[in-house]
């Protein structure tokens, strides 16, 4: 794949803008906040209820992602490798799904997108602006896997670019 040359400097922007806010990030936040605010409802939109009266699957993620803090924080600072995160994210993804499993349709929870998506996007988070991170930040941002959406309108740089 051939790039112009105006999408060659849009790339070059994207990783100076990346790397300053991934390598230094202006504030940095407690797993707790990180667990509690990286995720918005449009993440679990996909997992449908069995009981509404019963926990939703953004409740019980963050449970899962609570429950297992202290080994996120050691295997996220341990990873050398994308393979090392990936095998550690998968781990996580089948604890999700087994809490899941409480009141979360069966027929959803067979999607690895969908059941590493907000797995990927907290870890992403974590390492770019959690505190517990420092040691992660620099050797393992280049490793972490970032889960795009679909295009929305008016928002379509990236994908133009990728294509």
């Amino acid at each position: 794949m051939q790039l112009s040359e105006s999408n060659s400097g849009k790339i070059r922007l994207f990783t100076e803008l990346g790397t300053a806010i991934f390598h230094t990030p202006s504030k940095l936040f407690s797993f707790e906040e990180l667990v509690d605010l990286s995720l918005g409802s449009n993440t679990f939109r996909g997992f449908h209820r069995v009981d509404k009266a019963k926990k939703g699957s953004g409740e019980i993620c963050r449970s899962v992602l609570r429950r297992s803090k202290n080994l996120i924080i050691s295997e996220v600072n341990r990873a050398e490798s994308e393979l090392d995160l990936h095998r550690f994210s998968c781990s996580i993804a089948e604890s999700l799904i087994e809490a899941l499993r409480s009141n979360i349709r069966p027929s959803q929870l067979s999607s690895f997108n969908k059941i590493r998506k907000p797995i990927d996007i907290v870890i992403e988070h974590m390492v770019a602006m959690g505190e517990d991170f420092q040691e992660a930040r620099d050797k393992n941002i280049d490793l972490l896997f970032l889960p795009l959406e679909g295009r929305k309108k008016g928002q379509s740089l990236l994908f133009d670019i990728l294509e």
